[in-house]
């Protein structure tokens, strides 16, 4: 009689945690199909294009890796303006077919994690050769180069960085925060 209890104890329970971990395991796929739908990039003849995530970015590019580890970062000027970068929205539209981008946008992602900015204000946008991001967002935004990186503040674009920085990304980004932001390559 009580093998018999005990058995039906043990059906019961291992039943018990079968279903909560199912459960469990149908929330997580869940949540990860919605992050997933967030994004909307497509790899079109080798390129990424669309709105991607730094994630994407790092599981697609080899090159991601290796130029976020060496880029040396000048931490007296990110401790500078870190407080003050968080006033700022960022748009970056790149080319995963550009050598520019391969160097500048790794750096700029290591700046932006040392200073500890919110990655939801960043929107990464990747671009064909022609400029596109197949989401129209880069309409009304004179994207001639890439990177381009595009600061907002209160919805306003307020400065941005183009192809490459004029001294080096943290000055320039010190220079925007502190509301001196140099004349970006190829303005206008």
């Amino acid at each position: 009689m009580k093998k018999n209890r005990f058995l039906r104890f043990s059906v019961t329970s291992f039943t018990l945690a079968l279903v909560t971990f199912s459960l469990w395991n149908c929330q997580s796929v869940k949540k990860t199909q919605k992050q997933a739908h967030k994004f909307t990039s497509k790899e079109i003849d080798g390129m990424l294009v669309g709105q991607v995530s730094k994630e994407q970015l790092k599981d697609f590019a080899p090159w991601y890796a290796e130029n976020h580890r060496y880029h040396e970062l000048n931490e007296n000027l990110i401790q500078n303006f870190k407080k003050a970068l968080k006033k700022y929205d960022i748009e970056v539209f790149m080319g995963t077919w550009c050598p520019d981008s391969h160097r500048e946008v790794p750096a700029f992602f290591r700046i932006l994690e040392t200073a500890n900015y919110p990655a939801k204000k960043v929107k990464l946008y990747a671009v064909n050769r022609k400029k596109e991001t197949g989401l129209d967002a880069e309409k009304g935004k004179k994207i001639t180069h890439v990177p381009t990186f595009i600061f907002h503040q209160n919805g306003k674009e307020v400065a941005r960085i183009v192809e490459s920085p004029i001294h080096s990304l943290e000055q320039d980004i010190q220079d925007i925060v502190n509301g001196n932001p140099q004349t970006p390559h190829y303005a206008d």
